[in-house]
This record gives C-alpha cells, sequence and structure tokens, in this order.
C-alpha cells in the first residue's frame, strides 16, 4: 500500500497548500501517484470476494485524477469556479476512496 501512502500524502499537501507554485506542484504530484496507483491496482491479481471493492476504489481514484485535472486547469488558466469545483470533486473521491478501502478491509475478516 505504497501507493496509497503516497495519495493520502500528496492529498494533504493540496488540502494545505498556499500560493500558485506550491499549490500546482502539489497538485501534480497527486495526479502522478493518484495514476500509479490506479495501474498497479489494475495490474494486481485481486481475489474473488474483493472484486466489487476493487472496482470500487478504481473508480474512486479515476475520479479523484478527473476531479484534480479539473482543479489543475482551473489554477493554470486562474478560473476559480474550475479550481473549486476540482477541489469539491477531488474531496468526495477521497472520501470514496476511503469507504472503498474501508470495505475491502472489511471483506477481508
Amino acid at each position: 500500500m505504497a501507493d496509497e501512502g503516497k495519495v493520502l500524502s500528496d492529498y494533504e499537501s493540496v488540502v494545505g497548500c498556499s500560493g500558485y507554485s506550491e499549490c500546482r506542484t502539489s497538485a501534480q504530484q497527486f495526479e502522478t501517484d493518484m495514476q500509479s496507483f490506479q495501474s498497479d491496482r489494475k495490474s494486481a491479481t485481486v481475489p474473488t470476494r474483493l472484486e466489487s471493492q476493487d472496482s470500487d476504489l478504481g473508480d474512486a481514484l479515476s475520479a479523484a485524477i478527473a476531479g484534480d485535472q479539473e482543479l489543475i486547469t482551473g489554477m493554470d488558466n486562474n478560473d476559480e469556479g474550475k479550481w473549486t469545483d476540482g477541489g469539491k470533486k477531488v474531496d468526495a473521491a477521497m472520501l470514496n476512496l476511503a469507504k472503498a478501502e474501508a470495505a475491502m478491509g472489511t471483506a477481508l475478516k
């Protein structure tokens, strides 16, 4: 779960950043690490009993990536609406990511 740790750390950096340069760098690293997590997840062999939770995890990562891309577009174009909307989408996706991981943990018991 090294990918998860990177993504969570990146998310905290995005949420806590101040100033364009710091926020832009943090958002780009967040996207890169989420894409790596998604790639690693897709290449993993998932037990049948975890397929549903893995699918939810993949959906959450895809939504977070899309939200982060909108956030970055908003930053790059000085579009506060896209910046704000992208941030809200990232927040919602990260909540869904946590739910999917919790469900995966429950299914392992």
